[in-house]
């Protein structure tokens, strides 16, 4: 009998090293990525710092004031130039009106002449977001008189999202959305 437990107490030891040997691994690893998540989050704390510090420093060698030989009336020049580059103007008709919901109605999108970017529009349902509408690009000095819904709405009023997607020319990315609030109107 002395030999079955003392082989039962080697081998219950011997389970018990492997097991304290699986958890102390464990433990290993869980440290070790540990200290790579710290390592990269103190990495990356340390590139914002220098790098906003960087970004933030004032080049003591520069001239304060306006350039010389520019008159007041330039410098204005110069800058309504620069606010009316980056101003975006939309324009929607804010209740158009369809006959049915198969019918085309007076959307009246237009991207006037002055922006300088192109729009997608985008038409949403307010209440469940249903695309409603969306458009091809259209550049400054273009506009969309009549459009068809992409969903046969019954006769009612819906309130709806507009959504201007801005891009500047040449670019794929939106720079930025401007949203606007309508009320779809089918008759029939």
């Amino acid at each position: 009998m002395k030999k079955i437990d003392n082989n039962t107490q080697k081998h219950n030891k011997k389970q018990r090293i492997n097991y304290l040997e699986s958890e102390l691994k464990k433990i290993q690893n869980l440290t070790i990525v540990l200290i790579f998540i710290l390592c990269i989050t103190l990495t990356y704390m340390l590139f914002i710092f220098f790098y906003e510090k960087n970004q933030t420093q004032i080049n003591k060698k520069d001239n304060f004031g306006i350039l010389p030989g520019m008159s007041s009336k330039e410098i204005q020049d110069i800058l309504n130039e620069v606010s009316q580059q980056s101003m975006i103007n939309v324009s929607i008709n804010p209740e158009p009106i369809f006959q049915n919901g198969k019918s085309k109605g007076n959307i009246r999108i237009e991207n006037v002449l002055t922006n300088n970017h192109n729009f997608v529009v985008t038409i949403k349902l307010s209440d469940n977001k249903t695309v409603l509408y969306k458009s091809k690009l259209i550049p400054p000095g273009h506009y969309i008189e009549n459009i068809k819904l992409l969903k046969n709405l019954k006769k009612g009023t819906y309130p709806a999202t507009v959504f201007f997607d801005a891009y500047l020319p040449n670019s794929d990315n939106i720079e930025t959305t401007i949203k606007a609030e309508i009320l779809i109107h089918i008759l029939n």
